[in-house]
């Protein structure tokens, strides 16, 4: 398991949409610790309608092809939040500052949207709700890697029971989790993890990004000259 925790740069403003996201999503999560501690009932009611449920959308039943959006706000328990949030806390800053907190609204949700048509697509006949900020994140990552590549980041590693934190290549990382992805899909293995909606969100975020830069790193960054 790996775990970032930081690449140590210095940020041009403040990240104000990445901020924004994941107060929505404790929100959210908030809501629905309390209909859990209310009526379990209630709480698996409330994932049933919010989540990406593939055959209720292919039979136009409950929210329809608006669950693609709302599924990316919804966790089912604290680690999954956790876990989407501190990726998203790590790497969603600095895409921020690629696009403006505006443009990075629309280009995260965009990438939702599109993980949740990959996850519909790979299993369209699943009763399963499909749920969670992964691939709306996973689109986040894959600007990253584009832009920052070589970029050192802090990642929590454990080693048996012994914690190190390297400084480990935005590239190696990301690729690692990448090639993970892939692996899982091509072993068939069900673990609980929608790989697909990932794999939809990183695609996504890979042709996305350059629609959603600002002009002054159109222009100027590196990875932008021929």
């Amino acid at each position: 398991m790996m775990i970032p925790l930081g690449d140590g740069q210095r940020r041009f403003g403040f990240p104000f949409a990445t901020v924004a996201i994941i107060v929505l999503n404790a929100m959210v999560f908030g809501y629905e610790m309390s209909l859990l501690l209310l009526d379990e009932d209630s709480f698996l009611q409330f994932i049933n309608t919010f989540g990406t449920v593939p055959f209720d959308i292919i039979q136009r039943q409950g929210l329809g092809a608006l669950s693609v959006l709302t599924a990316t706000f919804v966790h089912g328990d604290p680690f999954h939040i956790l876990g989407n949030m501190v990726f998203l806390w790590v790497f969603g800053r600095k895409v921020e500052d690629l696009t403006g907190s505006f443009n990075f609204l629309f280009f995260y949700l965009l990438c939702g949207i599109l993980a949740g048509v990959a996850s519909i697509l790979s299993q369209l006949e699943s009763p399963r709700p499909s749920i969670g900020a992964s691939g709306a994140v996973s689109g986040v990552m894959a600007a990253y890697m584009l832009f920052y590549l070589r970029q050192r980041v802090r990642t929590l590693i454990f080693i048996g029971p012994i914690p190190i934190v390297p400084r480990i290549p935005a590239g190696v990382l990301i690729g690692y989790w990448l090639l993970l992805q892939a692996l899982y899909i091509e072993l068939g293995l069900s673990t609980g993890v929608d790989y697909w909606a990932h794999m939809g969100g990183f695609g996504a975020g890979v042709l996305l990004i350059f629609l959603f830069l600002r002009q002054e790193i159109v222009l100027y960054h590196p990875s932008m000259r021929r």
